[in-house]
């Protein structure tokens, strides 16, 4: 997930979305 500080907060959000949603699907409802 470091690399995802340099891409930026934005991006950083959907990469986030992503990997909570692989570990959890419920954490991709309130990203959304």
């Amino acid at each position: 997930m470091k690399y995802v500080h340099n891409i930026g907060p934005k991006r950083q959000r959907k990469s986030l979305t992503m990997t909570s949603a692989v570990r959890r699907p419920e954490t991709m409802a309130p990203w959304t």
